[in-house]
């Protein structure tokens, strides 16, 4: 993305297609050794610059800056593109050098304390940037571009309020009204009051309803308020105005996939990896609404290729082992589980996955283990506090058994699976009345808990005790109002 915008006219056909041919003709020259270059004269070579920055071909740019350069080394405006190219490259070091030199000769440029102080700002010295621009605004102090240069590095200080007063003060810009709108969205957003960037993301569209960016912006406001219908709308319109933002075919895929409609997930998902094929997160995403769809062996391959793209990736681990245990291949979940938990070893969700597989695997007293770990990490896990319980009931740890599942009845209970799971315990006991009242409550929160008690208490309780028993739990189920 251009860092700065030009309001040069070079919106012609006739001129873009004359620039499309000069820059072919000139870029080859560039493949040339310089003593065999034709240097053009230096209005071409401004020209060519300029176009370049238009195009956001920054390298090709750099290129012919410092052949203008060459051509005219007093040249003010080519040392200051040059600095703005290399802003566009990252290269600040090399950037400050340039604004320094136009100050050296022209100490009070305020092009170039405006270009510095970005420079300096984008080099963490936001307070060095503050001061050089408040000692600009001393002298120019209408001077509008540096008024939204010092509200942009109060927001890099964290200084959001003062930065909104800075801004608010730009209302009456023809120029910067829309930008300064924009940033005082972000401000709020940046101080948690969403509603707020809201109304000031719409300000900023009523000025400029054709900027994607600032669609955009509202949409992830949207999408962070809960507001999943109103983020969709604003990715829409951002696509249909750039068609080529990979993050907002992503974040419209988020917000479908939050309301359910994987299918519409899906399909932006994939809209988004078209343009950047090389997206961890855009591969996770799509390979988990396509898990999420029970389209398992295509989610394998997308985990596959976010993990090519980034081995170090621990969600995509746990994501493709999912899949894995939901297709029956316990040894490869477990492979994967073991690598998500070599990244995220505090991650009690993988423990818990890997317990389970396990579990599944035959392996209940390497699952216990596993469990612990989790329950270590969060020892309020209700669901897995549910299946080690249930393992070590399995494994006739009885007594352990129960204080599990007496835990789980303390943390939760309002769920009717800590009384039926503590009932079983009380009946292996041959603790009948203690399991009947169990049973009775545990039916009175879930009554199709009824479904696993005639499935399950038959081999408990023994099938010819069985009736006796059930009508023993129905008398107290029709009885007895609380338990514990």
């Amino acid at each position: 993305m251009n860092i700065f915008n030009y309001d040069d006219d070079f919106s012609s056909n006739e001129y873009n297609e004359n620039m499309d041919e000069q820059f072919r003709h000139y870029s080859r020259l560039l493949r040339k050794p310089k003593d065999q270059r034709e240097l053009p004269d230096s209005e071409m070579l401004e020209e060519l610059v300029y176009y370049c920055l238009e195009k956001e071909k920054y390298y090709e740019a750099l290129d012919f800056s410092n052949m203008w350069l060459e051509s005219s080394p007093h040249s003010l405006e080519a040392m200051q593109k040059k600095g703005v190219i290399l802003l566009n490259l990252n290269r600040f070091d090399d950037a400050l050098i340039c604004f320094d030199t136009i100050l050296s000769m022209y100490p009070y440029d305020s092009e170039g304390i405006i270009n510095k102080a970005y420079t300096l700002d984008s080099l963490g010295k936001s307070t060095e940037a503050l001061n050089l621009t408040e000692e600009l605004l001393e002298r120019e102090p209408g001077n509008e571009e540096a008024i939204l240069q010092k509200g942009l590095i109060l927001e890099s200080l964290e200084r959001y309020r003062e930065a909104i007063i800075i801004l608010d003060s730009l209302s009456d810009s023809m120029r910067y009204l829309r930008d300064a709108l924009s940033e005082i969205a972000y401000c709020y957003n940046c101080l948690d009051e969403l509603d707020m960037s809201i109304q000031f993301y719409e300000k900023s569209i009523d000025e400029d309803p054709f900027d994607a960016n600032i669609w955009f912006n509202k949409g992830v406001t949207h999408l962070d308020l809960g507001h999943l219908f109103a983020s969709i709308e604003c990715f829409e319109n951002a696509v249909a105005i750039d068609p080529k933002m990979a993050m907002a075919w992503y974040n419209k895929g988020n917000a479908y996939a939050s309301i359910g409609m994987l299918s519409e997930s899906i399909e932006n998902y994939r809209q988004a990896i078209k343009i950047d094929p090389k997206d961890t997160d855009l591969w996770h995403n799509l390979a988990s609404a396509l898990g999420d769809s029970g389209n398992y062996d295509e989610a394998v391959i997308c985990f596959t290729k976010a993990l090519d793209i980034n081995p170090l990736h621990s969600q995509s681990y746990f994501g493709r082992g999912i899949c894995y245990d939901a297709q029956e291949k316990f040894d490869l979940a477990i492979e994967d589980y073991n690598k998500a938990i070599i990244l995220k070893h505090d991650n009690p969700e993988l423990w818990y996955a890997k317990a389970d597989a396990l579990y599944n695997l035959g392996r209940p007293e390497d699952a216990v283990r596993c469990y612990q770990r989790a329950l270590d990490l969060n020892p309020d896990h209700y669901d897995c506090l549910i299946d080690y319980g249930a393992t070590l009931f399995e494994l006739n740890q009885v007594n352990e058994a129960e204080d599990v599942f007496l835990k789980v009845i303390k943390i939760a209970p309002e769920n009717a699976e800590g009384f039926y799971e503590l009932a079983k315990v009380h009946a292996r006991y041959g603790n009948i009345l203690d399991a009947t009242l169990l049973l009775a409550k545990s039916f009175k929160i879930n009554n199709k808990k009824r479904i696993d008690f005639e499935c399950e208490f038959p081999d408990i309780i023994g099938l010819s005790e069985f009736p006796a028993f059930s009508a023993s739990v129905e008398l107290y189920f029709n009885e007895i109002e609380d338990i514990y």
